[in-house]
This record gives structure tokens, C-alpha cells and sequence, in this order.
């Protein structure tokens, strides 16, 4: 009993309580049901940092085969040593050895100089279902800024391998307003779905490894090489 002798019921401490619960919650408790909330990230944040990580893909050694759209199979190579990279797709192959860029469709290949290919070199590839990682690296890093963006995130694993994902709405830089994409742990594309150059695609990764031969860098057996002004010509 309080020293005045007032008593106070148990019901009326129990809401007190609860009421300086909630005000402590307002001041900073995170929403657990939302996994970037609970790690004191906002959705930009979110984006930024699954962007960051896909980025760096850029500079390891792997060769990655996704399933396309259809039941086609698509192959990205990438190499350091020397740097060079492939995309194959179905129709065609997009080549940089580090000093020129080859776009190949069936046997007839365009030879231009270059190191690294304009975006629009990869046309062909998002036209036939493949895609370019630095593509969706790109709509990630737009979508940041955009302050109508809406986030759903979740983990999953893809080819054995651990992977966030993220599901994108009203985003202005994506073709149709969303797009969605899983990022492994290791900074590979995992899976991706939306809409590049007007063409709808949607790849997952089926498998990978971190070393690759000479195979995928080379053009296809008895192509017809033509030299070319642009590596988008």
C-alpha cells in the first residue's frame, strides 16, 4: 500500500504501463514485421545497399547460366585476368575482350573497339530474355531517389545460394513502374523480372561457378567477322 494509503488498482498500473510502452515505442522501436525497419534501414537505404552489392559482380570471375522466359537458357561469363566478359543468349552473343566489342547474331559477328559496351549494346540480349546485371544495377540506384518508391523485401535462397529480394512499385526510371530482383549474398543477379528496352523478362539463376575457361569469350565456330563503326551499330 503507498505510503499516502491510497490504494491503486492493478487495472489502472497495468494501462499506465502499456501507455509508457507505447510512448517509448513511438520515440524509437523499429517495425519488426518489416525486415529493413528492424535493422534501422529505410527502404532507401534498402535499395542502395542491394545495390551496392550487385555492383560488385563487376569484379569477380564466375560463369552463371539462368533460366529465360520460354525455357531458353542464357550464360554470362566474366573473367579478370585478362578482364573480359560474355553474355549469350538465345540468337546471339555480346563479346568484350577488354579492347573490343563483338555483337554477334547467329554467325555473323561486328567487330568495333572499345572496352566497356554502351548500354545499348545489350538491346539484343534484353530483347531475347537475358539480363545485363548493370542494367538492374542501374534501375536500383534511380529508384532510391524516387519518393513514391514502395519496397517489399525478403530472403530466399536461389541456386543454392543465399539471396535478398526485393519487389519495387511506382518507380518512375522502370519501364512499366516495377520490377522485382533477388541479389545473392556474393553480389550476383539471382532473379530478375520486369521490363528493358520494351521487352517483359524474367531470369533466375540456375548455376554458377567461380572460374571459367576460354569457351564463352570466343565467337561462334565459323563466324563471319565484320568490322564495325560502334559497338551499338
Amino acid at each position: 500500500m503507498p505510503a499516502s494509503g491510497v490504494v491503486v488498482p492493478a487495472a489502472r498500473t497495468r494501462v499506465a504501463l502499456g501507455l509508457v510502452v507505447v510512448a517509448l515505442c513511438l520515440a524509437g522501436c523499429a517495425d519488426f514485421s518489416d525486415p529493413a525497419a528492424a535493422h534501422g534501414l529505410t527502404r532507401s537505404d534498402l535499395v542502395a545497399e542491394v545495390a551496392t552489392q550487385l555492383g560488385g559482380s563487376a569484379s569477380q570471375t564466375y560463369l552463371a547460366t539462368y533460366a529465360l522466359a520460354g525455357g531458353e537458357t542464357g550464360t554470362i561469363a566474366q573473367d579478370q585476368r585478362p578482364p573480359r566478359a560474355a553474355y549469350l543468349y538465345p540468337g546471339g552473343e555480346l563479346l568484350v575482350t577488354g579492347t573490343t566489342i563483338a555483337r554477334c547474331a547467329g554467325r555473323t559477328c561486328t567487330v568495333a573497339a572499345g572496352v566497356q559496351p554502351p548500354a545499348a549494346a545489350f538491346a539484343d540480349a534484353h530483347h531475347a530474355g537475358l539480363v545485363n546485371p548493370s542494367a538492374v544495377q542501374q534501375l536500383l540506384t534511380a529508384a532510391r531517389y524516387d519518393p513514391d518508391m514502395t519496397v517489399e523485401q525478403h530472403d530466399t535462397t536461389v541456386a543454392g545460394r543465399h539471396a535478398t529480394c526485393l519487389r519495387l512499385g511506382n518507380v518512375d526510371k522502370a519501364e512499366t513502374g516495377t520490377f522485382s530482383t533477388c541479389v545473392t549474398s556474393d553480389g550476383l543477379l539471382g532473379t530478375f523480372t520486369g521490363t528493358l528496352d520494351g521487352t517483359e523478362v524474367e531470369v533466375a539463376l540456375t548455376n554458377y561457378a567461380d572460374t571459367v575457361n576460354d569457351d564463352p569469350f570466343e565467337p561462334p565456330p565459323g563466324a563471319k567477322m565484320l568490322v564495325g563503326d560502334s559497338a551499338t551499330g
